[in-house]
């Protein structure tokens, strides 16, 4: 057999093993076995052995590389990956605003470091944001 989707094979290996192990520790190592702990394994294992099974198949694989292409998927994972950025990046604003306010307010110091962290990840976002801009700028 002739592998078609390495990259799809690889992530269909992994997410296997991954739901493999995870329902072998659910079944046998946990002593209240939930349905709860039995159902993303199982849905990660069919996810898996989709993956590997596509993967070989000429068909799937060039009606994935088809889909990846085409212009309206494009576009669409474009604007969602913006519109994530922007609504992560004033998530993050937003709790380090408050917990600066709260170590005002009560001047706990574990406050103070909730919102450098913030603030760390802030700044990282933005600074991404702005080599990625020019990076594209002077690409195109």
């Amino acid at each position: 057999m002739k592998i078609y989707n390495k990259k799809g094979l690889i992530i269909g290996i992994i997410s296997f093993v991954i739901a493999a192990l995870s329902l072998f520790t659910s079944l046998f190592l946990e002593k209240n076995i939930s349905i709860k702990t039995l159902v993303l394994p199982i849905i990660m294992l069919i996810c898996g052995f989709t993956n590997i099974k596509d993967a070989f198949s000429k068909n799937r694989t060039l009606e994935n590389k088809i889909n990846e292409n085409d212009e309206r998927n494009q576009l669409i994972k474009l604007k969602s990956q913006t519109m994530s950025h922007k609504i992560f990046s004033n998530i993050t604003i937003t709790i380090a605003i408050l917990f600066l306010l709260l170590y005002f307010i009560n001047r706990n110091i574990s406050f103070l470091n909730i919102f450098i962290v913030a603030s760390i990840i802030w700044s990282i976002i933005n600074i991404i944001d702005i080599f990625t801009y020019f990076y594209y700028e002077k690409k195109e």
